[in-house]
Formats: structure tokens, sequence, C-alpha cells
């Protein structure tokens, strides 16, 4: 069965690995595909590149396909947007076109807002877990990274063709970063209930219109007034009417 992990990243690559470790082996879930989100920030992406040469030299089965996000760091309510758009195609491509019948998402790495609107998306787009790992000796941890971040810039400054040859040449001192003992990991499976596919395309069926006669929705009205409350829609003479921000949310799913 072909399964797929999503994951954010941020300045601490071995959240990645470690995260394939946890789904790779104790879930008995064998990834095929992992998928690592960067930001623009030039660190950022060169623990991309670590993680990545790092998960093909110890799984070179997984297929891992790195997809940069276009910002620096989340800044407004439209980057969160563009974010939450961008995770939500990603989930369906890997059911779609990757053929993945089991699709995981991390939310270990990443800022806040990241981990938080991701794990919003994996559960109205039914993913089949949220994961979060956490390492109770984050000092030592850290300087451990902060050691090799002369390496870590070197393997991505790298041309592509050369990065596997870098690391490789450093593999002794990146695996001890990238592949620590489990037993010295905490795993946290975060709880994430489906959310009805048909409610949720009657909810978007709303907010890509111009209005929808309350009677048409196939939603009940204290449902839409819960809706109205969080700020998605209006109640405007018998109609549900989309706000802005719900237009904007709308286009998530498009």
């Amino acid at each position: 069965m072909k399964t797929s992990l999503i994951a954010p990243i941020g300045t601490s690559a071995p959240v990645i690995t470690e995260m394939v470790m946890h789904i790779n082996g104790p879930e008995g879930h064998y990834l095929t595909d992992v998928v690592i989100l960067p930001t623009m920030d030039e660190y950022v992406k060169a623990n991309a590149v670590l993680a990545k040469e790092a998960i093909r030299r110890r799984y070179p089965r997984i297929r891992v396909h790195t997809h940069q996000l276009p910002f620096e760091d989340i800044k407004s309510t439209e980057d969160n947007i563009e974010f939450m758009r961008r995770a939500a195609k990603l989930i369906k491509e890997q059911r779609a076109v990757h053929k993945c019948e089991r699709v995981y998402l991390s939310i270990a790495g990443g800022r806040k807002d990241v981990c938080t609107s991701l794990a919003i998306v994996g559960q109205l787009m039914g993913v089949d877990g949220v994961f979060h790992v956490i390492n109770p000796d984050v000092v030592s941890f850290n300087i451990s990274l902060e050691r090799i971040k002369d390496r870590i810039l070197e393997l991505y400054r790298a041309p592509p063709e050369r990065r596997e040859e870098v690391y490789r040449a450093n593999a002794e001192l990146f695996d001890s970063v990238m592949f620590p003992s489990m037993r010295s990991l905490r795993y946290v499976q975060i709880p994430c209930i489906p959310y009805p596919r048909e409610h949720l395309g009657r909810v978007v069926a709303i907010l890509l219109s111009s209005g929808i006669p309350v009677e048409k929705t196939g939603i009940a009205m204290d449902e839409l007034r819960r809706l109205e409350r969080a700020g998605l829609l209006k109640i405007v003479k018998n109609r549900a009417v989309p706000t802005e921000f719900g237009e904007r949310l709308g286009k998530v799913w498009r």
C-alpha cells in the first residue's frame, strides 16, 4: 500500500527524518513518498536539502519531493490561505497522481501557524493521521545542529549532482544528528476526526457562490449560524452569502 508523508520544515531537518523513522517502522506503514515544504528562507531550504539527502541515503526506495512555498514566513491572512490552498492540492495530488492510499501529515517542523493550518486542512481533507515529534533533550539537540551548520550550508550550496557525494563525505556527522535513537524521542498522534465530505462540499458551494437560498444549502440553520459567527458567511434576506474571508477560504478547496 503506497503511503505518503507531507511535512513542513523549519531550521531543524531532523524532525523530518525522525518522523520518517516513526511511520516507516513502528507504525507499520512503509512510506513510498515524502513531500517536504520549505519556505524561501535560505537556511530553511538548506535544511530541506539535508533532509532529502538523508532520506535518499537511508531509504533509497522512498521518493522525496520538495514543494517550495512562495514566502519566507506567513505574515498575513493571504499568505496563510495560500499555504492552505497548496496543502490541500498536495494532499489531492498524493492520492490522485502518486496513487497513495494513505496520507500522513507531520506538524513537527515550521512555524505554529503553518502547523495549525496544516492540521486543519488535513482534518477537512480526511488524511489518515497527523503526528508530532519531540526531542526532550532540546538543548543538546540544538547544540548538535549548530555544530554542523557550516556543513549543512556546504551541502546546500553544492551543485545538485554533487550533493550525494558531499553527504557521503560527512555521513557519520550528518547521520548522528538526523537519525537519533528512537528511544530518545517522543511521538504524539494528533486527533484527526474525518470531516464529512458531503457536508464540506455544501459549505464550499456556498463560499464559491454569490449567495444561495437558505433552504437550498442542505445545511441546518443552526449550522449556518455557526458558520456566520466564524466569519465565513452572512444570512441576508434568507440567503447564505459568503464573506470576503469565506470566499478566499472557499478557493482552498477548488
